[in-house]
């Protein structure tokens, strides 16, 4: 695998994302993710995945050069197909934060049923900056925040640092980062020492007052459709590539 090392140690998995510098999520990559998760998954006497990232931030995000509309139908696609997979998954998830876990980067944390922190860790939701929005969070944020607050962070596209992550609920736990691998270690204990098969069939039930999958496509739909014929979303985009403020319609 060319973006992510997958390492067992006994019923434990570990997916490292490891795609330097900043660990871009595109289209590749999470074909490749779809592909591990795929493959995982059938493994009865696997007890829980922990996805992690071997670079300064757990993920910067997604390509935003794969963002334009030429390109979008299959990276979100690709994107949404990757990050159900992780949602999805038959044992508990756990993301590893260390750094910066930005757009689809904090996507793909928030996709995971639980998240650890390093204290120099955060997460953020960047894309109104540049003149879009993040699907998959204007889903998931509603449902794991107060409203309002799930509205402000996509509005105002600020990242949350970790102890905020932790006041709000974002995050499990945050640990220092000199003594985070040993910690996070011990917060793992606690499920790996559980019964594989009584861990599937809760998280199983768990998943099941959910719903918000029933709602992605439409909100793809809004993104693909709407979204996508909007000037300024041509010109947010085409800014930060070029690397210049955009100057919106």
């Amino acid at each position: 695998m060319d973006c992510w090392s997958v390492v067992r140690e006994d019923a434990l998995c570990r997916v490292e994302f490891c795609r330097p510098p900043l660990n871009i999520l595109d289209i590749a990559s999470l074909r490749e993710l779809e592909e591990v998760l795929g493959g995982l998954a059938g493994e009865s006497d696997l007890r829980l995945l922990a996805l992690h990232s071997n670079q300064k931030a757990f993920s910067a995000g997604a390509d935003v050069a794969e963002h334009l509309p030429e390109m979008a139908p299959e990276m979100l696609r690709c994107f949404h197909r990757a990050l159900l997979a992780l949602a999805n998954f038959p044992t508990p998830t756990v993301a590893l934060i260390e750094g910066a876990a930005l757009g689809g980067g904090a996507e793909l944390a928030l996709c995971c049923d639980m998240r650890l922190m390093n204290e120099q860790a955060s997460l953020g939701q960047p894309e109104i900056k540049v003149g879009v929005f993040p699907p998959l969070a204007c889903l998931l944020l509603p449902r794991m925040l107060p409203p309002a607050i799930a509205w402000e962070l996509i509005l105002t596209g600020r990242s949350v640092k970790a102890e905020e992550c932790l006041r709000l609920g974002l995050a499990n736990a945050v640990y220092p980062r000199e003594s985070f691998s040993q910690q996070a270690n011990a917060f793992l204990g606690q499920l790996l020492c559980q019964s594989g098969p009584v861990l599937r069939l809760t998280k199983k039930a768990l998943r099941l007052g959910e719903g918000w999958q029933q709602s992605l496509q439409a909100v793809e739909q809004v993104y693909l459709e709407d979204l996508m014929s909007e000037p300024d979303a041509l010109e947010g985009l085409r800014a930060f590539l070029d690397k210049r403020k955009p100057v919106w319609v």
